[in-house]
């Protein structure tokens, strides 16, 4: 009878030891899952913060370019006498079901000749695949600079119909592309553009690859 009373209060003594045990257990875990979210949370909010003032800081520096930006274009449209100065700016905020970036061009700054229709208030999330040609040209190019007359634009019709399409909308006769490089990868991001349409002249000797 004492060792069965002794055993039986060993018993009750380590199934006390072993809710406690657990009890801790439980209170521990609970404290750190309660860590790790709080972790997590403050990691997104971080990373939301970090997002939304890059955001800011982008709208600030494309509001501190633009308007040098369209001052060179202005000066650009004055000396190459042409009818239509803009800036074709590469982006791929869209992509497919399957996760690949679709890759599409607005323009973002123009300038044109008095009389002219807008071409900015249109050009927004074009596919850039259309431009296929007009960049292979530019890439291949050593001073990334080519220039269309009638002839070209009528034979871009077998690469691309729409650019051609959209080129006999405007009444393009002499288009000049200018390729805009990052400067530390040295890819394609944008493109400068001169339009001359018919019925205007063109002066090649007015355009100066260097300047």
């Amino acid at each position: 009878d004492t060792i069965n009373a002794g055993f039986t209060g060993l018993a009750t003594m380590m199934a006390k030891q072993n809710e406690n045990l657990i009890d801790a257990i439980t209170e521990s875990n609970e404290k750190t899952q309660e860590r790790l979210f709080t972790l997590i949370n403050k990691s997104i909010d971080n990373k939301e913060q970090q997002k939304s003032d890059n955001h800011k800081k982008s709208i600030s520096k494309r509001q501190e370019i633009s308007e040098h930006i369209d001052e060179v274009l202005f000066d650009i449209l004055l000396w190459s006498n042409a009818q239509r100065a803009s800036i074709i700016e590469f982006h791929n905020s869209k992509e497919n079901l399957d996760g690949l970036s679709f890759l599409w061009y607005d323009i973002q700054h123009e300038k044109q000749q008095k009389g002219i229709d807008t071409l900015s208030s249109k050009a927004k999330n074009l596919q850039a695949t259309n431009l296929r040609p007009i960049i292979k040209r530019i890439n291949n190019e050593k001073t990334h600079i080519i220039h269309m007359g009638p002839e070209d634009i009528e034979n871009i019709y077998n690469e691309s119909t729409v650019f051609y399409q959209y080129m006999k909308e405007i009444k393009a006769s002499h288009l000049v592309y200018c390729g805009i490089y990052n400067n530390d990868t040295n890819e394609l991001r944008a493109m400068l553009c001169l339009e001359y349409q018919e019925g205007y002249p063109y002066h090649e000797d007015l355009i100066d690859y260097f300047i």
